[in-house]
């Protein structure tokens, strides 16, 4: 049990739910695409503009996987990371982008990486 339990934790990965509503498994290399997809799209935002379908999409996307499904006690802090993004994205897509949204969400995508890259 011990070898299925240091293998699982190897590969941290986490269950969404897809839009077939199936399960998903998230790996790693997964978040970082989504991470590096979602800095991608708010890099091209703009205050003065409202958030464009592909945008909003995107960010969402980033949403559900960084949405933490299952909890480590060693991962406190990619799951802190993943819920400041969960919350920095939503509220940026909620209401007119502000550069103080813009800055939050930046930042946290930031850190969810840099806690990403250190597994």
């Amino acid at each position: 049990m011990g070898d299925q339990h240091e293998l699982y934790q190897e590969t941290i990965v986490h269950k969404i739910r897809n839009q077939c509503g199936k399960e998903h498994m998230v790996t790693i290399d997964e978040e970082l695409e989504a991470a590096q997809d979602a800095k991608a799209a708010i890099d091209t935002l703009s205050t003065t503009a409202t958030l464009n379908g592909a945008t909003t999409g995107i960010l969402r996307e980033a949403i559900l996987v960084a949405t933490p499904m299952t909890i480590f006690s060693n991962e406190g802090p990619l799951n802190e990371a993943r819920q400041e993004v969960v919350i920095a994205l939503s509220d940026l897509i909620h209401g007119p982008p502000t550069q103080e949204k813009i800055e939050r969400a930046k930042d946290a995508i930031d850190i969810w990486v840099v806690e990403l890259l250190q597994r």
